[in-house]
């Protein structure tokens, strides 16, 4: 995955604080759970729910920064890139699943 120089240059500092802490991280993870294994998906979700509803975006779900994502990519470096990111082997279903349709605002002078 391509990532913007600001965010490897944060997870390269967090990994240099994970790796002076101490703790358990015998798989390199980024994200590890309390005792270095893979996070467990509910738990993630779980966490994701309670910080999104203290901030009041409880709108906002997992799925939401998947799809921006794809929508991005697929608007800057196309479908079929977009496809291939999140590991779909037919276009069309990121296109219907994932993909914003574009809508432009249209202005009408009133008279």
């Amino acid at each position: 995955m391509t990532v913007p120089p600001y965010l490897a240059a944060a997870l390269r500092n967090l990994r240099a604080r994970q790796e002076n802490s101490g703790a358990q991280n015998p798989m390199g993870l980024i994200f590890p759970s309390s005792t270095g294994t893979v996070c467990d998906q509910n738990n993630v979700g779980k966490t994701w729910r309670k910080a999104a509803d203290a901030i009041g975006y409880s709108w906002v779900t997992l799925k939401t920064f998947r799809k921006a994502q794809e929508t991005l990519i697929a608007r800057t470096m196309g479908a079929e890139t977009a496809a291939y990111q999140v590991g779909h082997s037919k276009v069309s279903m990121t296109r219907k699943h994932y993909v914003e349709e574009y809508k432009e605002a249209t202005t009408r002078a009133r008279c």
